[in-house]
């Protein structure tokens, strides 16, 4: 008997601890992976009217300051949005594993770090702070310092304050949780993937040229950026459908319709086709 009534208990902490991790996932390497995507999607828009975003601009945008501001801005974006559509109180912790990581790296720097670089083992703290929070370690330099302890924590942490925004503001993103519920995933897909027909559109010749010299790879590679390309468009699209709602003809084409509520029932959205 005592076994069963403890099983539910045990299953709840179980999923408890693998949504934590999968927030744990999202706010800190997802957003690495994704970041790049985002950049490229707002260089195909920006194409379009003539502005051109080359590649060497593209990683000064991802990794040229010490600040790393997409990574941030993706990570408070997604840490709102996700937050205020799945309100997971574990969102709000994910910060307190790359901050005690950063701080064990920097507090025994240069013996965790760059311990094999004999000019650091006598570092002031100016020098330790320059080396993970300044420009004293830069990745076009081959320092990955930054990259795999100063962004995790910087991402974790606007994701942290993203979703505990959304929690102030739990009230009024009442309907956006209800409506992103409600979105009609096909449809949603079609105008995210519009980006990605319009890069194809316009670079097929240059891209079917290099997919024939590469190999498997590379191609696999390409193809797995444009899925994150086309996921990463069709969730921002449904954050904005969602702030919207049903208050436009044209944001409730993407939504189920609304069944009339019978004998004091609620009113439910009816089944996707």
């Amino acid at each position: 008997m005592e076994t069963v009534s403890e099983e539910p208990g045990e299953n709840s902490r179980v999923v408890g601890v693998l949504v934590f991790v999968m927030h744990q996932v999202v706010a800190t390497w997802c957003v690495f992976f994704l970041a790049p995507c985002a950049v490229a999607i707002f260089a195909g828009w920006v194409h379009l009217f003539g502005w051109t975003i080359t590649q060497h601009d593209s990683g000064w945008i991802l990794s040229g300051t010490p600040y790393y501001p997409v990574q941030v801005c993706l990570a408070l974006f997604l840490g709102w949005s996700l937050g205020g559509w799945l309100q997971h109180r574990s969102m709000l912790w994910v910060w307190v594993i790359p901050s005690a990581i950063l701080c064990i790296v920097v507090a025994a720097f240069p013996w965790i770090g760059q311990i094999v670089i004999k000019q650091y083992w006598y570092l002031s703290s100016p020098s330790r702070l320059s080396h993970f929070f300044g420009w004293g370690c830069r990745l076009e330099n081959r320092c990955l310092d930054q990259t795999i302890t100063t962004l995790p924590f910087y991402c974790s942490v606007a994701y942290s304050l993203g979703a505990w925004r959304a929690r102030k503001r739990m009230s009024t993103l009442y309907g956006y949780a209800e409506v992103m519920n409600e979105i009609r995933m096909p449809r949603a897909l079609l105008v995210g993937s519009c980006p990605v027909f319009l890069e194809l559109v316009m670079d097929w010749r240059p891209l079917a040229a290099a997919l024939r010299g590469w190999g498997w790879l590379p191609v696999a590679a390409t193809l797995w950026a444009f899925i994150i390309e086309l996921a990463l468009g069709t969730y921002v699209f449904m954050v904005v459908i969602s702030l919207i709602g049903r208050r436009s003809s044209l944001t409730r084409w993407f939504l189920k319709p609304v069944v009339e509520a019978r004998g004091g029932e609620m009113a439910r959205p009816a089944s996707d086709f």
